[in-house]
């Protein structure tokens, strides 16, 4: 309990439950959700249910003080509120004009709370987030750097599952890492694309290589990364 009470809690997707305008149907509920996140936020003592393994549940009382409580999100639509309120302080007084902020990006310097509020959170919740850090998407370099070199990349996952399975070398071409890389950013989903556009490239071969006899290296080029040609295979009698 200790150590949860000086935890960390990140919330993925937080503003799914914001209700914006383009999501009136969930506003009750979602107003709901936001009320009981403000009294976690605040920092008091909650009861939290605990199965004991007897199985009688206990109440465990846990205090959030000190838990550092993240919430991010897409918050799509929330760069037009943005540039409106840019416009409107740019067209103000007797020699000013109205500005193009069409090309500008939301930035720790331009977001302030009251657009988060414009967008549908409570007031006391967004008075509750003492820190707003804007996230830019990844490059092509960065998404080529998130699907080569971790350890447990996705590449590497893939390799060690052929390698695993049928001792099989799995080898992609620079070519084919930057057809990769063009796919995933076209879609406009960031690096959860990369996996869905790998699979896609490697089905046949995860279901074909089991059954063939030799097989030592499967390598993926461009051609094959671009579902133009087929995996080559590198075959040993």
């Amino acid at each position: 309990m200790e150590a949860a009470e000086h935890g960390i809690v990140f919330f993925d997707e937080f503003d799914k439950m914001i209700p914006t305008r383009n999501n009136s149907m969930g506003i009750d509920i979602n107003q709901e959700l936001q009320g009981q996140m403000l009294g976690m936020m605040e920092g008091t003592m909650i009861d939290v249910p605990y199965m004991n393994g007897s199985g009688n549940d206990t109440v465990l009382r846990m205090d959030t003080r000190n838990i550092l409580f993240i919430c991010a999100g897409a918050f799509e639509g929330l760069e037009k509120i943005v540039r409106k309120d840019m416009q409107k302080e740019g067209s103000l007084g007797f020699h000013s004009s109205l500005i193009d902020c069409s090309d500008i990006e939301i930035s720790e310097d331009n977001i302030k709370v009251k657009h988060l509020m414009e967008y549908g959170m409570k007031p006391e919740l967004a008075g509750r987030l003492g820190a707003i850090s804007v996230l830019h998407g990844l490059d092509k370099e960065m998404m080529k750097k998130v699907l080569t070199e971790p350890e447990d990349s996705i590449i590497a996952r893939y390799q060690r599952e052929f390698d695993y399975e049928n001792q099989i070398r799995l080898e992609f071409t620079e070519e084919a890492i930057d057809v990769i890389v063009d796919k995933v950013s076209k879609l406009s989903i960031g690096a959860r694309g990369l996996n869905a556009v790998i699979h896609e490239i490697l089905e046949d071969a995860l279901f074909e290589v089991p059954g063939m006899d030799g097989v030592r290296q499967v390598t993926i080029t461009g051609a094959a990364a671009a579902l133009e040609e087929a995996p080559e295979y590198t075959i040993e009698r």
